[in-house]
């Protein structure tokens, strides 16, 4: 599962991206406790589903402080990117994504409809923020070039 958590703060999520593979579109949730323990306790704690990500030791501590105890978070791009070259000063995915990808997460603009968008769940969806759009694309095409 490629994600990235929009966290509040350290213990507050306030959204998922989730990419989907099989039809190359992302899943943005707006969370609240409710649907966080509800919708994706079982996926996170579920040990068959590798979660890739990004600050995956931030993004543990937040789902643990939700009351989710995540299994098989086993891929951080940042930490893949440092083992593979422990002398660059950053690590973020726009300074990855340039790099690996030559692409630039800051300039990318979506001129897709948000209709094209995955909505898993009944709940509002808030003008999507591309650039987090961006980062959970970037974290799927990563993973293919820092896992080898």
């Amino acid at each position: 599962m490629f994600y990235f958590l929009d966290l509040k703060n350290e213990k507050n999520i306030n959204a998922i991206y989730i990419f989907n593979e099989k039809n190359n579109k992302i899943a943005y949730i707006r969370l609240n406790d409710e649907i966080l323990i509800e919708y994706f306790k079982p996926i996170f704690e579920d040990e068959t589903i590798l979660k890739c990500g990004t600050h995956l030791k931030e993004d543990w501590r937040a789902l643990k402080e939700s009351g989710i105890n995540a299994k098989n978070m086993m891929f951080d791009v940042h930490v893949a990117a440092y083992l593979l070259d422990s002398t660059k000063g950053k690590y973020n995915l726009e300074n990855l994504s340039q790099e690996y990808l030559n692409f630039d997460i800051l300039t990318y603009n979506n001129d897709n409809n948000a209709n094209d968008q995955m909505n898993l769940f009944e709940t509002e969806v808030q003008k999507l923020d591309e650039r987090k759009c961006a980062y959970v694309f970037v974290i799927y095409k990563l993973y293919d070039i820092l896992k080898r």
